[in-house]
């Protein structure tokens, strides 16, 4: 890794890949979650979604996306280039090529408090000496300007990307093909919207872990830093186009509580959950519900592929469930 040697660089970095990996997703999909709440609401399907009926003219499409997927991986779905080539219109969630890297600004809680350093974070000096030498071999040379969250989140998202031009990420990739077949483009979110949201996220939660935990979670992260995600469940799952097991990750990521340890204690993991609670809504099945206010006026207008990330799909709060409440026959598209 290049040393960063200005201020505009770290800013490059952070808009390029800390706001793909919290800004479309937190925790890459998990960012995307919507409230699945009941097994009842698992539903045998893939990734490619027919919406149809309640007046429409033509078939329109959902098409449930994995953001640290290559966009090639579009032409292994069952249907989904034909879904592509009838649309005429192509519906993404915001619109991922116009962050400008120079616009990302360093809000003051992303800074360390002047009369705290990193060596009194951590009660086991060896753990602090290893952060220590791991940022600095990463030519991190400054990195205790910046609270350990802050570094636990760009380390995340540069790992979630690993080997992806930001060109090759698949809802970019089908972005920018939409554009050269000259498909009218919609974005559901203004990029304002966006960067609000994130920096209202952003500050609840550093809020919401204080900065032993952050240095706990950074330790953590460093560990695991080299280790190779492509066997996770979650992939797998997105690989293997099975939207039920899709589902039932999502909700049991969503659900799940943290055992208790001497790091977290039950305060530290009530505020956690807050604050996940807080993030779920405002990621998932608010922006699911804001979305629903303008998809079927641009289904009707003409055919339509929706492009959203897999998990807004799913649920009582989802897409699929959200349309068919509405009228609309939603259908998986099998391979036949």
């Amino acid at each position: 890794m290049k040393a960063i040697k200005s201020e505009f660089q770290m800013k490059a970095l952070m808009k390029n890949w800390l706001y793909l990996f919290v800004g479309i997703g937190l925790a890459v999909v998990v960012s995307a979650s919507c409230s699945v709440k009941t097994s009842d609401l698992y539903e045998d399907g893939g990734l490619l979604w027919q919406v149809s009926g309640n007046g429409l003219r033509d078939t329109s499409y959902l098409l449930g996306s994995m953001h640290n997927i290559k966009g090639t991986f579009m032409d292994s779905i069952p249907g989904a280039r034909k879904a592509f080539d009838e649309a005429e219109q192509l519906a993404v969630e915001n619109d991922y090529l116009s962050r400008d890297s120079a616009s990302y600004s360093f809000k003051s809680y992303l800074y360390m408090p002047a009369d705290t350093t990193y060596e009194m974070l951590y009660h086991d000096l060896r753990q602090y000496e290893y952060v220590d030498s791991t940022l600095k071999a990463m030519q991190f040379f400054r990195y205790e300007a910046f609270k350990p969250l802050f570094w636990m989140s760009l380390l995340e998202s540069i790992k979630g990307y690993k080997g992806l031009e930001r060109k090759d990420i698949m809802d970019i990739y089908i972005l920018l093909q939409g554009i050269e077949h000259k498909k009218e483009i919609v974005y559901l979110e203004e990029t304002g919207e966006v960067d609000r949201r994130q920096e209202r996220l952003d500050s609840l939660r550093y809020q919401a872990i204080d900065l032993p935990l952050q240095a706990y979670f950074l330790h953590e992260s460093l560990r695991n830093f080299s280790k190779k995600e492509d066997g996770s469940r979650m992939i797998q799952a997105y690989k293997g186009q099975n939207f039920r097991l899709l589902s039932e990750i999502i909700v049991s990521e969503r659900d799940s509580v943290p055992e208790e340890t001497e790091m977290l204690t039950k305060e530290r993991i009530n505020r956690l959950d807050s604050f996940l609670d807080c993030f779920y809504r405002m990621t998932g099945s608010d922006r699911n519900h804001a979305w629903m206010s303008k998809l079927p006026g641009l289904m009707q207008k003409r055919p339509t592929l929706v492009v959203v990330g897999v998990a807004h799909l799913a649920g009582e709060e989802g897409l699929i469930s959200l349309l068919r409440k509405e009228g609309y026959e939603v259908k998986p598209v099998i391979e036949k």
